[in-house]
């Protein structure tokens, strides 16, 4: 381990009993450097504390550090429901005691009340990481955390030294764009992935994702190889009466069961974190597919308490939380002052999701994965969400969430530097799902939304059932809080009853509220025939007459709803609406043209020209869908302002088709594939390349021999 003035510190081996002590000295010496400052400051700025001298504050953080040791651990461990509750805030609470208590222990050390210890150890914590991301180097931060993780690993599972095959990791960056991905790598905001691709370890394409441009349906594909019959994010089975939406768990597990044949990317010692899709994974964790039949199923539960009764993660997460939920405040602000359009609301919960999504699930899945990696698991699967969630409320290359790219940038160097301190070799592969365009949302632009807009075309006598999405996001949340009441841990029992009326029947904890948003327009008591599912996913939306069961065509809808579709067409919003003749097939219908797509051909100005060039392709692959809409709408793409506009209320979105949202990226090693790769369209075609190249990887030899040549982890 090196800091940045050249210390270095010894590297012989050491028995058990010194090394524990070293690591000891070690850890009181670097928060004696860190620490002094820290306490010294709070005791300028914070009334009710003060510290006589500097002999005093070097006593009181001797103290400090031998109960962070001890007595710590312990009280965490003890209120671990309760923290968990708190999101981490309880720990405040016990830090703010043990700093009150060192009055009784250094003379000299005054502390008014445990609301002032609260605010002492705030400080203190966030000096000490301050002046510690300072001194140290990135790739000292990163050793002691592999340290700590390697720990946490060998209690849980014996590690194995010897394999045939080696294991492969997929990282993706959900919601990045391959453009987005290259303005940042070309911006200078993701050094680690810039100098893989430079040096030639690395290439990278874009691959084009098609129809539904969203995270299930894409997960579907490329983990099991299929997404047939997820036609969006969210839809309607006619057969079943029934709305499915992908972030319901029993719905995102019916869903998959229809596919799943059992060959799944990681069918062969897999691990499946904080995903939509399992891949046929032996453990599966914070993932909505999975088989929910009971949630206890969900896989190893007790590795999330092993998390948050660590106190360096609580720390971490609190700290860089309230750093987060600062930032977002000034940048919300700004966006207001500065008037800058598009733009939508922030307000509460957002940021409190926000914070979730880019501080505590993205240090919980490193946490995770390099623990399974110093375990050997075969091949693993983890989402990082937060660009996609930051985009999707502050626009995909505004300044707050390219940001976020540069902190992932961080994580994947986390992640693939430990890799020549575990026993295994590891292939990592990094790709995104989709992308996403940008753009004020249909709403902001016409002052109605698309089921107010079919209500009004339908007339007053319609009875419209519209389904927009909420925060996507507030479902990880939720099933995180409801896989840890799901441990057998003691402290599981009393989390489960402190929740127990926030849980549902099926095991779900409700932390933040379903904000799925159903609304209804119309007479509901109208004509029944007339009772219409509209649904949106991002600029997709479809729309269900549910009194039929069969799929009507476009004539049986004329016959019905005279003018409905040629009404819907010419809308400004409205790019393309797809609908089944019983002459001419499958057609797609713009202001100005039409495409026949049965038979590949047009009339007029080509309504499909602005959305890619398997756009016709992607059309006819949803047609055949059991739960494809009567009428499928695409919003408007102008490819000159590159911009569309959201029937949900994103300013970055995806769902359907036009500009980036169909343009995700797959970074592989360069080895792996001779040549260059031929053009990928659609999400099971990432499956089989993958697939291929795990094939192509058996008995090759997954030891991982460089481990020879580098540090023992133990040794530091």
């Amino acid at each position: 381990m090196t800091l940045r003035r050249g210390f270095r510190i010894p590297g012989n081996m050491q028995s058990g009993r010194a090394l524990a002590l070293r690591r000891f000295i070690f850890r009181t010496v670097i928060g004696m450097v860190t620490g002094l400052p820290a306490i010294l400051f709070a005791g300028w700025v914070l009334p009710g504390f003060s510290i006589t001298s500097v002999r005093a504050a070097l006593f009181g953080l001797v103290v400090l550090s031998i109960f962070n040791a001890i007595l710590r651990p312990l009280l965490v461990r003890l209120t671990l429901p309760v923290n968990i509750l708190s999101a981490g805030l309880f720990t405040l609470l016990i830090d703010g005691f043990i700093i009150t208590s060192i009055h009784l222990f250094v003379n000299g050390w005054v502390v008014g009340s445990i609301w002032v210890g609260i605010a002492v150890s705030f400080i203190l914590t966030i000096v000490q990481m301050f002046i510690a991301n300072t001194i140290l180097a990135d790739d000292d931060r990163d050793l002691y955390f592999y340290q700590m993780v390697q720990r946490y690993a060998r209690k849980e599972k014996k590690q194995q030294t010897q394999f045939d095959t080696p294991g492969m990791l997929f990282l993706e960056l959900d919601g990045v764009s391959e453009p987005i991905l290259r303005r940042a790598l070309n911006g200078g905001l993701m050094p680690h992935l810039k100098s893989l691709l430079d040096s030639g370890e690395y290439k990278l394409v874009a691959w084009d994702s098609g129809l539904p441009s969203q995270t299930s349906a894409m997960q579907a594909g490329i983990l099991h190889g299929s997404h047939f019959n997820i036609p969006a994010f969210r839809f309607y089975n006619k057969q079943e009466g029934k709305l499915y939406v992908s972030n319901r768990p029993g719905d995102a597990s019916a869903m998959l069961r229809a596919i799943d044949d059992g060959q799944g990317l990681l069918d062969a010692e897999g691990f499946c974190l904080n995903n939509w899709a399992t891949g046929n994974a032996e453990e599966v964790m914070l993932t909505f597919a999975s088989d929910t039949s009971g949630l206890k199923m969900l896989g190893p539960s007790n590795n999330l308490f092993q998390f948050f009764a660590n106190f360096n993660n609580v720390q971490q997460v609190i700290a860089g939380s309230v750093a987060d939920l600062w930032r977002e405040w000034r940048e919300a602000r700004y966006q207001r002052r500065h008037d800058v359009q598009p733009r939508i609301s922030r307000r509460y919960p957002y940021p409190l999701i926000r914070a979730a999504t880019i501080v505590l699930f993205p240090y919980l899945s490193v946490y995770l994965l390099l623990g399974k990696m110093f375990e050997g698991i075969g091949a693993a699967y983890t989402t990082f969400v937060g660009y996609d969630e930051v985009s999707h409320h502050s626009g995909i290359d505004r300044p707050d969430a390219m940001r976020i790219l540069a902190k992932l940038d961080g994580q994947m160097r986390q992640i693939m530097n430990a890799r020549p301190f575990v026993h295994r070799k590891y292939e990592v592969i990094l790709l995104a799902d989709h992308g996403q365009t940008m753009g004020a949302t249909f709403r902001q632009r016409f002052g109605f939304t698309l089921g107010e807009f079919v209500n009004r075309l339908l007339g007053s006598e319609a009875a419209i059932q519209e389904q927009i999405g909420g925060d996507e996001a507030a479902a990880s949340i939720n099933l995180l809080a409801s896989q840890l009441t799901q441990s057998d841990r003691w402290a599981a029992k009393r989390l489960r009853r402190l929740v127990r009326n926030r849980t549902d029947e099926q095991g779900m904890v409700e932390v933040f509220e379903d904000d799925e948003q159903t609304r209804l327009h119309g007479d509901v008591n109208g004509d029944p025939r007339a009772h219409t599912v509209v649904v949106a996913s991002g600029n997709l939306g479809l729309i269900y007459f549910t009194h039929w069961q069969e799929r009507l065509t476009a004539e049986a809808i004329a016959e019905q709803f005279e003018g409905f579709i040629m009404a819907l067409t010419s809308h400004p919003g409205i790019g393309f609406v797809v609908v089944r003749t019983r002459h001419d097939g499958l057609i797609a219908i713009g202001k100005t043209g039409v495409y026949y797509l049965d038979s590949d051909t047009f009339e007029g100005e080509n309504p499909l020209a602005d959305y890619g060039p398997n756009a016709a392709r992607h059309l006819r692959d949803l047609d055949t869908y059991p739960c494809m809409a009567d009428i499928l709408v695409n919003g408007f793409y102008d490819p000159v302002k590159d911009e569309g506009a959201a029937f949900e209320e994103l300013v970055g979105f995806h769902g359907g088709l036009g500009g980036k949202q169909t343009m995700p990226f797959l970074m592989y090693p360069a080895h792996l594939q001779e040549g260059d790769l031929p053009p990928i369209v659609g999400a099971p075609e990432v499956y089989k390349v993958i697939r291929r190249w795990q094939e192509q990887l058996r008995g090759t030899g997954g030891s991982n021999l460089a481990k020879a040549v580098r540090p023992e982890l133990d040794e530091i």
